[in-house]
């Protein structure tokens, strides 16, 4: 976008984990999608540990600077949302904002990671299903 400033919108390519000139990092893990007996949502506490290493790595980079409370982690269930916030509660990382999309409504952070937690295709296509409506095809 020409009107945004250039300094913010670059601020972060410099970080030695990008795959450069790339603004963009997919970080695929071979985590297990899990839910609790109450609950219906998911979560994939191998995924949300990864993403807690990838914002330590974010935070003691000495190619950007970046503070928690510029970043916001995105996760697709109620679940992985709780999961996360405990883990980065207990390496003292708790005020970074986590949620779901509909948290993020109007905001904006210097750098987004999304949860996406599903690790199964069975489970993605059960969840398609006409008695979810979760992911439904368009």
């Amino acid at each position: 976008i020409e009107a945004a400033d250039h300094a913010v919108t670059h601020s972060m390519l410099k970080w030695e984990k990008l795959p450069a000139p790339n603004p963009l990092l997919f970080y695929g893990v071979q985590g297990v999608s899990m839910a609790e007996v109450d609950s219906p949502s998911y979560f994939n506490i191998i995924e949300a540990s990864q993403v807690v290493e990838i914002i330590k790595g974010l935070l003691s980079s000495s190619n950007v600077t970046v503070s928690t409370g510029e970043i916001g982690v995105i996760a697709a269930f109620r679940q992985q949302v709780l999961k996360l916030r405990n883990l980065l509660r207990n390496a003292n990382l708790g005020n970074i904002n986590v949620g779901q999309v509909e948290d993020f409504q109007g905001a904006e952070h210097k750098v987004i990671i999304i949860s996406t937690v599903l690790a199964s295709s069975d489970l993605i296509e059960r969840l398609r299903g006409p008695s979810t409506h979760l992911l439904n095809k368009y």
